[in-house]
């Protein structure tokens, strides 16, 4: 069917002009590469010959152009607006009604495509996301049988073990092993930042990945209880920008360095820098089970600073983002990190329901590490309802389990916990028995000079049966934390 002159002229037809000028073709080249009789394309961009999207797509490639080029030409061209002859009948639009429509459905349009952009963007983005983690996670199960001795070497030289999503996989183990092995948790994250180091990427990039790497680095240093080598850790992670970028779009998290980092801030006690990034993190738009965490140590830190009110208010506002993250993990620590705030604000016997609640869910959910500072909870709690004999079995218990697992700075609190307990009883003979045993944590803990100092000083004074509750909580103060909020991430 031929074109009437009162028609408009057809979108293809037109995408087909525009796309021909763009290239600088005339319309008799284009006729000779095509192999089209003479005046075919007039015809055919100004619809006096039907032309269709397979043909129109045929003479796109014959212009050069890759394929799409012709869609997207012809989406910006159905938003034209077309004129509108004058129409005296009553279903006819007025100008200005006519101009009110084509502004408001081009608002619209614009919207929709828009939104379909950035919706059909992030789900590719996601699905190949997600593939990369899949084969990180198979790689993972391979690299995770091979001895030690040749881990490093293997990361070095192997492609397989250099993507952005083997160092996050190597990253959340190492996360995962530091609440039962420090060693092991430093040894993964070193093993993470080789991996990001070798990472392919534009130099931003590749600072990103070795930023994440270097603040699971330094949550590994602070687990066990060397704040210098951790704080070094965390501020490489900050130069190479993972705490400071973190809007960049990725697949990494972008939450989780400012979350590590903020819990070390924490333990060393500045705790307005940590309300500061908690509450920038809490900005950000957080999955339910990573909101749920910053609020658990949003309360840790307000539990510090002597705020234990609000510190519950934090703790029961996380519970619903826990809950819907299907986590009865964080779930079971957030009724953990209430004990203490509970039992300062003598809620005894809702700290003592909690606690049997805690015992009940334990087995479900809770590691080794976990039932060991359970029982610390339940020794302050022995303390606190005049149990004497029960409180100083489980810190004896509690501090010995900790040097066990080499988790040397939970060993060093608990034995100052039950040093100032024995000392208010005045069972000295117990406090010198109890230095001797624990000698061996605290020189093998990596403190400040002017700490290590105190720190001797006070356990030679416990030997000649001389120290004093108050030293023993000022020996607390200055190992720059009291403990750690939440049981671990």
């Amino acid at each position: 069917m031929s074109r009437t002159t009162s028609d408009p002229l057809p979108p293809l037809g037109i995408a087909l002009r525009h796309l021909r000028e763009e290239a600088g073709w005339t319309q008799t080249a284009l006729e000779g590469a095509a192999g089209l009789g003479p005046t075919s394309v007039t015809k055919l961009e100004r619809g006096v010959h039907h032309l269709g999207r397979s043909e129109a797509e045929r003479l796109a490639r014959v212009l050069g152009y890759p394929e799409g080029w012709l869609e997207r030409t012809l989406a910006v061209i159905e938003q034209l607006p077309r004129f509108s002859p004058a129409d005296d009948s009553p279903a006819a639009l007025t100008p200005a009604e006519y101009l009110a429509v084509e502004k408001a459905a081009f608002g619209m349009s614009r919207k929709v495509a828009e939104a379909a952009r950035e919706d059909l963007g992030n789900a590719l983005r996601a699905k190949r996301w997600e593939a990369d983690r899949k084969a990180a996670g198979k790689s993972w199960q391979r690299f995770k049988k091979l001895p030690e001795a040749e881990q490093a070497e293997r990361v070095a030289r192997e492609g397989e073990f250099q993507t952005w999503a083997f160092c996050e996989r190597l990253c959340d183990e190492s996360l995962r092993a530091a609440p039962s092995g420090a060693q092991a948790a430093r040894r993964i994250a070193e093993l993470a930042v080789l991996a990001a180091e070798a990472t392919t990427g534009s130099v931003k990039w590749r600072d990103r990945v070795q930023g994440y790497a270097w603040a699971a680095v330094g949550y590994a240093w602070q687990v066990k209880g060397d704040f210098l080598e951790a704080e070094r850790a965390f501020r490489r992670s900050e130069f190479l920008g993972a705490t400071s970028a973190p809007t960049m779009v990725g697949p990494l998290d972008a939450s989780l360095p400012l979350l590590l980092y903020a819990v070390f801030l924490k333990n060393s006690q500045r705790y307005d820098s940590a309300l500061t990034l908690l509450e920038e993190g809490l900005a950000m738009r957080l999955a339910p089970l990573q909101n749920a965490r910053f609020l658990v140590h949003k309360a840790s830190v307000l539990e510090k600073q002597g705020h234990d009110a609000e510190a519950l208010h934090a703790l029961e506002a996380a519970r619903g983002p826990a809950a819907r993250s299907a986590e009865s993990r964080l779930l079971w620590s957030i009724d953990f990190n209430a004990i203490s705030p509970l039992c300062r604000l003598k809620m005894f016997d809702e700290a003592t329901l909690r606690l049997s609640q805690l015992r009940k869910a334990a087995p479900d959910v809770a590691r080794e590490t976990d039932l060991i500072r359970l029982r610390w909870l339940e020794a302050r709690i022995a303390k606190n309802m005049e149990k004497f004999d029960e409180a100083v079995h489980g810190l004896r218990w509690v501090w010995q389990e900790f040097s066990d697992r080499g988790l040397l700075l939970d060993a060093a609190l608990a034995a100052l916990e039950l040093a100032v307990f024995e000392l208010e009883r005045h069972q000295l003979p117990e406090v010198r028995r109890l230095a001797a045993a624990s000698s061996p944590v605290f020189a093998a803990l990596a403190l400040p000079n002017e700490v290590l100092a105190s720190a001797m000083v006070f356990w030679d004074a416990a030997r000649s049966e001389k120290a004093t509750a108050e030293a023993a909580r000022r020996l607390i103060s200055d190992l720059a934390i009291f403990k750690r909020g939440a049981l671990s991430l």
